[in-house]
């Protein structure tokens, strides 16, 4: 099955791979001194508009991006829904997300910014692992609880599911553990990520789940 798994996804592969290459050249170029004029300019504002209820918000929504709850999450799938591969596949493509995450970092390399309002992580700042991860495991959640569902409700669990991903994104440079270019690099790593685990979950694993 994983042959046969690759083969079907391997342009997904390639795609995510040129991003990631992408990324490092746009870093490593000229191109990386507006990016990071950009990236100030949004700190400044940002600063205009800080106050006590959004710094408790945007600390709740964040806490949704850790691993902890993500993983609750699954634990409570795998023992209280009834169709276990759902749990086993959602844990699977949050883990396939936090692989590719980890690997970007690391060869990306890029510093995280001085100050924060929160304790301000450890691991590289691009991507932003709670952008790529938190859209990935939301969207997906989104999918796999309503795929035995009509279209239209589907769609609209996905829609809110990704609307609540995006805050959990924007929670990262507001509390300043993050640039804004981070979260954008997470974006868009996110399409072809999801892609790719959604074309996965359609080919090999839709007709056991669904009951179809």
């Amino acid at each position: 099955m994983i042959k046969k798994i690759f083969k079907e996804n391997y342009p997904y592969l390639i795609v995510i791979v040129f991003i990631v290459l992408l990324f490092h050249f746009v870093i490593n170029s000229n191109m990386f001194d507006s990016i990071i004029e950009l990236d100030n300019t949004f700190f400044e504002v940002i600063n205009d508009f800080r106050s006590d209820f959004l710094d408790s918000l945007f600390k709740v929504l964040t806490c949704f991006g850790n691993i902890y709850i993500p993983i609750l999450i699954i634990i409570a799938m795998l023992v209280f829904y009834k169709n276990k591969r759902i749990g086993l596949l959602q844990g699977g493509c949050y883990a396939i997300a936090g692989i590719i995450t980890y690997l970007s970092k690391i060869f990306i390399a890029r510093p995280r910014p001085l100050e924060a309002i929160i304790k301000m992580p450890s691991s590289y700042s691009f991507p932003s692992g709670h952008t790529l991860t938190s859209i990935v495991f939301y969207i997906i959640l989104a999918y796999l609880l309503t795929i035995k569902s009509k279209k239209e409700v589907r769609n609209s669990v996905i829609i809110l599911a990704t609307i609540f991903a995006l805050l959990i994104s924007f929670s990262r440079p507001y509390l300043g553990v993050h640039y804004l270019s981070d979260i954008f690099g997470g974006m868009i790593l996110s399409i072809p990520v999801l892609l790719m685990l959604i074309n996965i979950i359609n080919k090999n694993f839709r007709k056991k789940i669904s009951g179809k």
